[in-house]
């Protein structure tokens, strides 16, 4: 791993270099330090960069501030963060010039900005993490989860028209649909804050810096309700908390004062630029320049190698393609066999460190891939190519020089194709220019540029280095966003360490917290804690509640079971009265049954004696008469 320090500062190198190799003792760091040379012009110095194909690039903005940040701009344009990660580091704000330091080190665009004296290993850690996702150097902070803050986050975006026709061109990477409304603010176009702007187109061409999306602005647009972008939230918002735009706040840019406005601009252009992209494998071009590659009247990029996708020239479109064709390669379209042999001439990220004719064919493949897009190709280091040669790139506006790359051939070449106005030179067609003057075009490192707009979140971990969050809006990895709550910090949005859960009202992030001052990082420490603290709180009240209400149950559960008691002494006695009472009544049944049975039982042995009485009465009357009979017999006879 090689890391390349961009600065001056002796002590926060050696600081530096010692973390690295506390921390990645088993695997050493190799960290090279380089600065330019006073008064040279960053492109003479972004050569001896490149030649030291570095991983990470720590770029020091504490001396020589502009210098650095035009050269962190071409880094961060030019380089492919695949292959290259850029950190920035700050002295930390001892002014009120001086805070606005990081915000103008923003608009370069690098990823990841730290103030000196925070943690080194926070540095190390997102440099790594950026590059290949080790988190060997993370930290261990307290975290609070799931605190389910709603708050609002700036999103910076640029503003680098303004048309004559109450419209502007915005390039940002938040992606946004015609109809939108956004409520922009700006530390240095104050006609425009608190004001809203309408979406009323959208495209991914022709960009001038590194965000993906390009939009066209209404500055005066009618009808329509404004709201700003919020998400569903779980819970209703307080009144308090509801934004009730008043009529102050939705009003449009007044056109007037933001003339006005722009007009006492000095780097406000007026002028078109002419787009020069250069492929040199050393850029060894750069040596010439005679000034500052942003004071050149034209936009230039440059790159090292070609990719296999050059998504450059969609979105930049380049009137020039210079490229000079290395050394080794000779003027023609290689065979199969040879491609395979060239294949060993291949860096780290796959691509080819050698330019040659072939690769010159698939730029062509490229180009013609593009609609309406026509850009003038110059072969450097390249002799007169044959017929068949110039048949197989099939392309009628390719050039071939069979010298060096030079920065004064380019500028030439530039000059005769803004002079030049026929139909072998296509403009890049704009919808969003068509028909309109464009009164000012902003240089891309000019403060009035930086706009921004407010997007809500809501997190749901918060520790002093790391956060995750909701968002509605699809968000972009590297994208920088700021937030002035629970304290200010920029932070950027990576891959997730851990797995993040899925949510119903937007997409969930991990971002890495930067931008932020050591006192500030108390701060966000303190909130961290107060949280931790509202939670501890909470848990010990709920649990003193739990108790309690333990207590109570407890309680009324020996009230209830005295009660009970009581009762089934009461049903007891009840229950023996009764038994008591039935065993007496069974008693008295008893012997009322027993003295009926017994008075049944005389009346009928009376009954039974008078029976008997009666037939002996009978059977003596009966005699009698047998006797009274017989005698009467006796005495007839």
């Amino acid at each position: 791993m090689k890391v390349l320090y961009l600065g001056k500062d002796a002590l926060f190198l050696t600081g530096l270099t010692q973390t690295f190799s506390e921390v990645y003792a088993d695997s050493p760091i190799n960290i090279h330090e380089l600065f330019p040379e006073p008064g040279s012009f960053i492109g003479k110095f972004l050569p001896l960069i490149l030649q030291e194909k570095s991983n990470i690039i720590i770029v020091d903005f504490s001396t020589d501030f502009e210098l650095m940040r035009e050269l962190a701009w071409q880094l961060s344009i030019s380089l492919n963060p695949k292959d290259v990660t850029l950190v920035g580091v700050l002295d930390i704000p001892h002014n009120e010039e001086s805070e606005h330091e990081l915000d103008l080190v923003s608009l370069t665009q690098i990823p990841i900005i730290h103030y000196k004296g925070n943690d080194l290993k926070n540095i190390i850690f997102d440099a790594m993490y950026l590059t290949n996702f080790n988190n060997q150097a993370r930290g261990e902070y307290a975290t609070f989860s799931n605190p389910a803050l709603y708050k609002k986050a700036n999103y910076f975006s640029a503003l680098t028209y303004i048309l004559d026709n109450s419209k502007a061109i915005m390039e940002s990477s938040v992606p946004l649909v015609e109809g939108d409304h956004l409520r922009l603010e700006s530390d240095d176009l104050p006609a425009i804050n608190n004001k809203y702007a309408k979406v009323i187109g959208s495209s991914n061409e022709l960009l001038r810096t590194k965000f993906s999306n390009r939009y066209l602005l209404d500055l005066e647009f009618e009808g329509g309700e404004v709201q700003d972008i919020s998400l569903e939230r779980d819970d209703a918002p307080e009144e308090d908390e509801k934004e009730t735009p008043t009529p102050e706040a939705i009003s449009k840019v007044d056109l007037k004062d933001l003339k006005l406005n722009i007009e006492q601009l000095k780097n406000a252009s007026k002028e078109g630029l002419k787009k020069l992209l250069m492929i040199q494998s050393n850029l060894d071009v750069l040596n010439q320049l005679s000034q500052p590659l942003i004071d050149y009247p034209y936009n230039i990029k440059f790159l090292t190698k070609f990719t296999s996708e050059m998504n450059l020239l969609k979105t930049f479109r380049p009137h020039l393609i210079s490229v000079e064709l290395t050394t080794k390669s000779a003027p023609k379209v290689e065979s199969e066999e040879e491609k395979i042999n060239d294949s060993e001439d291949t860096d780290e990220a796959g691509y080819s460190s050698e330019i040659n004719l072939e690769d010159i064919k698939k730029l062509v493949a490229m180009i013609k891939s593009i609609d309406n897009y026509s850009p003038v190709i110059n072969l450097f280091n390249c002799p007169k190519l044959t017929d068949d040669q110039m048949q197989a790139l099939d392309y009628p506006m390719l050039m071939t020089i069979n010298t060096k790359m030079t920065i004064e051939l380019l500028i030439k070449m530039l000059e005769a194709i803004e002079k030049k106005n026929s139909e072998e030179v296509q403009e890049a067609p704009d919808r969003f220019l068509d028909g309109v003057k464009v009164p000012f075009k902003f240089k891309m490192l000019d403060k009035e540029v930086r706009v921004r707009h407010s997007i809500e979140i809501k997190i749901t971990s918060l520790s002093e280095h790391e956060v995750t969050f909701i968002s509605n809006k699809k968000l972009p990895e590297r994208e920088i966003l700021y937030t002035e709550m629970p304290a200010k910090f920029y932070f950027t949005v990576v891959l997730p360490i851990d797995t993040l859960e899925k949510s119903k009202i937007g997409n969930h992030y991990f971002a890495l917290i930067h931008g932020i001052t050591p006192s500030e990082t108390q701060k966000l420490r303190s909130v961290v804690n107060e949280l931790f603290f509202l939670e501890l709180q909470e848990k010990k009240a709920e649990e003193k509640l739990a108790v309690e209400a333990l207590k109570l149950q407890k309680k009324q559960e020996e009230k209830d079971a005295i009660e009970a008691a009581k009762q089934a002494e009461i049903q007891k006695k009840l229950d023996e009265e009764a038994e008591k009472k039935q065993v007496e009544e069974e008693r008295i049944k008893a012997e009322e049954e027993k003295k009926k049975a017994e008075e049944q039982k005389a009346l009928d042995e009376a009954e039974e004696k008078k029976a008997k009485a009666e037939a002996s009465d009978k059977e003596t009357t009966d005699a009698k008469t047998d006797e009274a009979s017989e005698i009467s017999e006796k005495k007839t006879k």
